[in-house]
């Protein structure tokens, strides 16, 4: 899965401390970090859900890493393309 917009997992802003990342991202601060953070679950978490939805039975690792590599949301924090 990959997020499309300004947050990839590639990113060199995963791999800084918190806050290296606020300082370099303008409006962003330690404050409104935990709410980027929690935007990215929240869109994590949906995916999830909408796979384990379509996923075949029986719906264990396999089947739902299928369904999740198929699975195109637009998140909370950017769109999300399985």
């Amino acid at each position: 899965m990959a997020q499309s917009g300004n947050c990839v997992p590639s990113d060199s802003c995963h791999s800084k401390p918190l806050a290296a990342v606020a300082s370099q991202l303008p409006g962003l601060t330690l404050v409104t970090m935990p709410v980027v953070q929690a935007a990215h679950a929240y869109d994590a978490m949906m995916v999830v859900l909408k796979a384990y939805a379509r996923a075949a039975a029986p719906k264990k690792g396999p089947q739902l890493l299928a369904a999740m590599m198929e699975t195109n949301t637009k998140g909370e924090s950017c769109a999300v393309q399985g």
